[in-house]
């Protein structure tokens, strides 16, 4: 059992319902609810990978007996009354779809047991149609489908996994910056077990073969890329990139993994799990996959000698205080060792290439006694991998006093930590513990502590921030809430303050934090946001499961892992607590925090400025600076604008050209209430649209007093960065060349139909060119096709290459007869001598008229190869083209 006092804990919250049967009198001939002869039959249906069946039916036959029929739960048990001594045969049906009987196989209890265990075989479903509306999730099994790589080459699911092991798919998009940073190390792993994994690279962003082809010219990784023709991302994605789906030698979703995973050795420890000959899924069914690479790894126990806790003492305490120190009792619990120098200590589960150290934990105690107002204190040297907001694929240093998380050390960093303010005189027990999530060595893989002390504020010689809690010294007497008692002893006073946020004792005072991601001083087991993953947090007819969800998206964005409490999110963790705690007066404040600043240090500004509509930052008329100094998801910072006149406002960013490739800026345009409705234009200069690393543009019109946001990024998600922004207010022009779609495709689980995002409507006039169609239905501006500059729907190059390229490989021409259709070469060559002729804006442009999209059309639709083949669609040609509005 992993012992790590709540720094990542995973609970399970059993909900218990006591069926109470009436008592009364009963007719002689009515049988007892449970005779002395009957037991309760304990049917376990799993499959050979080791995963639950659940939702299966079971019923118990034999000896002229028929047992009620009974449902699997979702750890594959289902309980059937029966008598007790005889033999019966198991019948199962209704199993999920891929789950079988494996024939021959007699499913059969036994005389002198209640507990029967029916293995199941699982395997890819072949010749049947996957349901429109099916998601995957873990534990389930895969349809089968063929991925076919840029290259021509085909991959039937089923016929891989005849030859190795594991399938992983792994859905990117070449804008992803994350994903490019994975491929390296999933390279360097799939080199050493290419024989017995197969890696798709399936582009989940509906990009085209010649934008995969161009992203893949400079590079020699040696697993498959491809499109997404199976359309499996849509049933196992929600918007994030890049992801990972594991599907095992049984043909079952065994993790479904979010985020990028840059060591190879992270890889290699999952691979190695997949390939040995004991491999057992060993899942929870219906996970999102987050923790799935928590399974399977065999813990090794610890294979160095805890030190005498009075070597410790010598080694790291100061002289003025005295620390004693222990070690957990836990057989995997790694002690830490006084360093060669002996003026350290430091974690033993480190610097290990052999990743056994997976999960592993080193955690070392220590009981002192402080006064009110002491700050404990002590210097760290670390090296090792960073964290996330949720601390999963990290490696960290947690520091806790009485079970509550005080800090989480990581990176490269060396210096003092002021972990805590002692609230009151007594005694204290310190934790520190070094979870180890992967084997993998980042850095020097280094954790050591030292000079352990003991601070008074006067001592404290730097500007700096200490954590204290809303509620402080518990309370010995506290039982169980009820007649006026608390917790704690010490409640902090909550004050609402001019900026929206609840404040420390004053309105000016610190800002008043709740930790959603993290246990805290309210439990030391379970964090607000595992009750709402459970979809526990629903409180008089209200659902709050959405609202705890947003806020720990928020914190896990944060400066401080917090989020400020606003006059709605105290309703909710009063209504929280009054729920799940002893709802006493004041008991929310448990789930709070707060910093007090040392000497000149301010207080902590907004944690998440920025970051949603309620902490957006202002947007003038004139040149903005634009800090991404955070990378949200799903889309970027939030700048907000108020028109203060009616008319026409032009919000750019001005990147020079040169730097385009190392500040690549992307935005989104959202109303007052939040809702995007607007991806950004792009243009390459100040007058001809089109190109990729592009400079955004959005051009509306406001009426006054209209609020917008503008949602800031970089276009290699999630890299931050700086650049400006002009907001410019025109009064004289009139009209503007604008992109006729922005692209992707996009389709629909329930249509086999795929349009274009952010297509206009559009119509042919009376002499067969195409218009804009207002929203009067009125026709508009005529469509400009875009022959010279790259666009949306080509990627890295243009429609004239096409045409003038014929003998390029990687940019298929004009010459349709090998597809059953016409050499549309010369027509080409027409249309695109009278583009060049053109000048100003529309320079390289001619009006789309019906003969040039039908060709464009057909051209797009081949099956070439960097074309969009099968899903392209009648208004793919709109990606090259622009309008005036």
């Amino acid at each position: 059992m992993k012992k790590l006092l709540g720094i990542i804990a995973t609970v399970c919250v059993a909900l218990a319902v006591v069926l109470a049967l009436p008592m009364g009198c009963k007719k002689n001939d009515d049988p007892p609810v449970t005779p002395p002869e009957y037991a309760e039959y304990q049917i376990s249906l799993v499959s050979r990978g080791g995963v639950p069946v659940r939702d299966a039916l079971v019923k118990l036959v034999g000896d002229g007996i028929e047992s009620d029929v009974a449902v699997t739960d979702n750890n594959g048990v289902a309980k059937v009354q029966a008598k007790e001594g005889l033999v019966y045969d198991v019948q199962i049906s209704n199993l999920p779809a891929g789950f079988k009987l494996i024939n021959g196989l007699e499913y059969k209890t036994s005389a002198d047991s209640t507990e029967v265990k029916c293995v199941l075989k699982t395997e890819v479903i072949k010749d049947e149609e996957i349901p429109a509306t099916k998601k995957y999730a873990v534990g389930d099994v895969m349809y089968d489908f063929t991925f076919t790589d840029v290259d021509g080459n085909e991959y039937v699911l089923s016929e891989v996994l005849e030859e190795k092991s594991a399938v992983v798919l792994n859905f990117w998009a070449t804008w992803c910056g994350w994903c490019i940073k994975e491929f390296p190390a999933m390279d360097e792993a799939y080199g050493e077990y290419l024989d017995q994994v197969e890696i798709f690279a399936i582009n989940g962003d509906y990009e085209s073969k010649a934008t995969i082809n161009s992203f893949l010219s400079d590079k020699t990784y040696a697993f498959p890329f491809g499109e997404d023709d199976a359309g499996i991302y849509p049933r196992v994605g929600s918007g994030s990139l890049p992801l990972t789906v594991i599907v095992d030698r049984y043909g079952v979703v065994c993790a479904i993994e979010t985020g990028a995973i840059t060591d190879a050795n992270q890889w290699i420890a999952e691979f190695e799990r997949l390939c040995s000959d004991d491999y057992s899924a060993d899942i929870e069914l219906g996970g999102n996959g987050d923790d799935e690479y928590d399974e399977g790894y065999v813990q090794i126990k610890p294979d160095v000698t805890a030190p005498a806790s009075s070597d410790i003492e010598k080694a790291i305490n100061s002289s003025s205080y005295t620390f004693s120190y222990y070690f957990d009792e836990d057989e995997y619990n790694w002690p830490w060792q006084v360093s060669d120098d002996g003026k350290s200590v430091y974690a033993t589960n480190v610097a290990r290439t052999d990743n056994l150290l997976s999960f592993s934990w080193a955690i070392m105690y220590s009981k002192f006694t402080a006064k009110a107002g002491d700050v404990l204190t002590f210097d760290y040297d670390i090296s090792t991998s960073g964290y996330g907001g949720y601390a999963s694929n990290s490696n960290y240093l947690a520091v806790q006093i009485d079970g509550t998380l005080l800090k989480r050390l990581a990176g490269e960093k060396q210096g003092t930590c002021y972990a805590y303010e002692v609230p009151a005189d007594g005694e204290y027990t310190l934790s520190l513990t070094y979870y180890k999530n992967f084997g993998d060595i980042v850095g020097d893989d280094i954790v050591s502590v030292s000079n352990m002390r003991l601070l008074k504020e006067s001592e404290v010689n730097e500007d700096l921030l200490v954590k204290m809690f809303g509620a402080s010294v518990k309370n010995e007497n506290y039982t169980d809430g009820t007649n006026g008692e608390t917790k704690y002893k010490n409640y902090v006073e909550p004050v609402m303050g001019d900026d929206g946020y609840f404040h420390v004792g004053t309105k000016n005072g610190p800002l008043l934090l709740v930790d959603v991601l993290f246990t805290t001083n309210w439990s030391s087991v379970n964090s607000v946001y595992q009750y709402a993953v459970e979809g526990y947090c629903i409180f008089d007819g209200t659902d709050y499961n959405d609202m705890v969800t947003e806020l720990a998206r928020l914190a896990s964005h944060s400066d401080t892992e917090t989020v400020p409490v606003t006059l709605t999110t105290k309703a909710l963790l009063e209504a929280f607590t009054e729920n799940f705690g002893s709802g006493y007066e004041g008991e929310w404040l448990e789930l709070c925090e707060y910093y007090k600043p040392y000497g000149n240090a301010k207080h902590v500004s907004d944690p998440i400025d920025g970051l949603n509509t309620d902490a957006s930052r202002p947007l003038k008329v004139g040149v903005n600076h634009i800090d991404v100094n955070k990378a949200p998801l799903p889309r970027g910072m939030y700048y907000e604008f108020v028109a203060e006149e009616t008319g026409l406002y032009i919000f750019e960013s001005i990147v020079a050209q040169e730097d385009l490739e190392l500040c690549d800026p992307i935005a989104w345009l959202a109303d007052e209430n939040g809702e995007i409705y607007k991806e950004s234009d792009f243009f390459s200069d100040s007058s001809v649209p089109g190109g990729i690393n592009a400079n955004f543009r959005f051009i509306e019109f406001l009426e006054k007093g209209e609020k917008v946001y503008v949602l800031c990024t970089l276009y290699w998600h999630p890299e931050t960065g700086e650049y400006d922004m002009k907001v410019t207010y025109d009064t004289t022009t009139t009209k503007f060349l604008l992109d006729a779609a922005i692209g992707p495709h996009q389709g629909s689980l329930d249509s086999n139909e795929l349009t274009v995002y952010g297509a206009i409507d559009i119509a042919l006039d009376d002499n067969g060119y195409w218009r804009h169609v207002k929203e009067n239905g009125e026709l508009g501006s005529y469509i400009y096709v875009d022959f010279t500059h790259t666009t949306t729907l080509f990627g890295g190059w243009t429609l004239a290459n096409a045409i003038e390229s014929a003998e390029n490989a990687n940019i298929p021409n004009f010459n349709l007869t090998e597809y059953g259709g016409q050499d549309y070469t010369e027509a080409m060559k027409t249309y695109l001598a009278a583009a060049r002729a053109n000048t100003g804006e529309l320079a390289g442009m001619v009006k789309a008229d019906k003969t040039l999209t039908d060709m464009l059309t057909a051209y797009i639709s081949t099956d070439a190869d960097g074309l969009y083949g099968d899903v392209s669609c009648s208004e793919s040609w709109l990606m090259a083209s622009f309008y005036y509005e």
